[in-house]
């Protein structure tokens, strides 16, 4: 659906590791659209460089065709459990020496305390890379975020709120 978005055909460069939980605690690992058989989480961690290996290069593919690359994390980039192994979400960003947005999803609940969380645990180097925080589904009175808003300092990452001074 982005690729169709961007007006371009979807490709396996765009999704080249492909985890599909398959229940008991095993998923289908597709690597480049092609299955590479149902693995645990350690069986899959322990294959590590070669899919970090197939992210690049997936990676540095498109980079060579496009002049933008929006990369996606997979879930939480400050899981300090899995920071040595994963490449899909910070690690991939320094590689890419991408800047990034941090997305967080209001309908969960926590936000504030969510995007706090996820900026405390990550390393300072990381925090470079965060051009900002964007807060998604969002309705109703933006003020009611002002006060969780103003408490969320971190430097380098610029706030842009409707009724909070522009920084």
């Amino acid at each position: 659906a982005q690729a169709r978005a961007a007006g371009i055909e979807p490709h396996a460069d765009m999704n080249p590791i492909l985890l599909k939980p398959s229940g008991l605690g095993r998923m289908q690992v597709l690597a480049l659209g092609k299955p590479v058989g149902l693995m645990d989480a350690r069986e899959y961690y322990a294959r590590g460089g070669e899919m970090r290996a197939l992210a690049h290069a997936a990676y540095d593919r498109l980079a060579a065709r496009f002049e933008v690359v929006v990369l996606e994390g997979a879930g939480s980039p400050a899981e300090i459990n899995l920071r040595a192994q994963d490449f899909t979400n910070m690690a991939m960003a320094e590689y890419a020496e991408a800047r990034c947005l941090l997305v967080a999803d209001i309908e969960r609940g926590g936000v504030c305390a969510s995007i706090l969380g996820t900026l405390e645990l990550m390393p300072n180097p990381t925090h470079a890379r965060m051009a900002g925080v964007l807060i998604n589904k969002f309705r109703g009175d933006a003020t009611l975020l002002d006060s969780g808003i103003a408490e969320i300092v971190v430097e380098g990452v610029l706030c842009r709120h409707p009724t909070l001074p522009r920084a």
